[in-house]
């Protein structure tokens, strides 16, 4: 997990108060790879706290049932000649978090994946991780989808869209992400080429 930007996040909330709940209404994207994209859905929560380096939008998800409306996301995308790659970060003020990693080999980032370890070819990179109060953890290859499309709006500016949810063990037991759904704006860094089965950008492996 990019443990090293999540903190970050979790550090720049700490004089924040907790946003509010709802009741979710993203579902999860499908479970074959490299399918057309769901487009999204509807947050239960209000828009993304904009900050200098950070996404605009909004966010949500369930955590083993609770409801986690984030402040704070930074989202970026590194498209080259042989890879695309895309991350997520996102964090609440009371210390849920999610990190979404994607890269794809063979192609642009469009469409249904499910967890996996990638192999730099055919097979994509998929990573989801979360923290919570209680610790934190990753979905194990297969037990995660994330669906994602990209559109650029009237003014410009790239959005990534969709869904996502898994099951993983974390340090304080099983732990279930539902009912996940984004509609961010994304920032373009610099051309980059992730490696099979590793972080695509760098930040460290899957892990804990």
């Amino acid at each position: 997990m990019k443990k090293l930007v999540v903190v970050g996040l979790l550090a720049v909330l700490g004089g924040c108060g907790s946003s509010g709940d709802g009741s979710g209404s993203g579902g999860a994207g499908g479970t074959q790879a490299g399918g057309h994209g769901g487009g999204g859905g509807t947050s239960a929560c209000g828009s993304l706290t904009p900050f200098t380096t950070g996404s605009t939008g909004t966010i949500s998800w369930k955590d083993n049932g609770v409801l986690v409306c984030p402040l704070l996301a930074i989202v970026q995308r590194t498209t080259s000649g042989v890879v695309d790659t895309f991350e997520l970060d996102s964090s609440s003020a009371s210390s849920y978090a999610v990190d979404i990693a994607l890269s794809s080999y063979n192609g642009l980032l469009n469409g249904a994946y499910t967890c996996q370890d990638g192999n730099g070819t055919t097979a994509p990179y998929v990573y989801l991780g979360f923290i919570s109060p209680s610790g934190s953890g990753m979905a194990a290859p297969g037990a995660c989808t994330v669906d994602i499309t990209f559109a650029v709006d009237g003014a410009g500016v790239e959005h990534a869209r969709g869904t996502f949810s898994g099951t993983g063990t974390g340090t304080a037991g099983n732990e279930t992400i539902t009912d996940g759904v984004f509609d961010v704006t994304v920032t373009q860094s610099g051309s980059g080429n992730g490696g099979a089965g590793g972080h695509p950008t760098g930040a460290g492996g899957a892990g804990g």
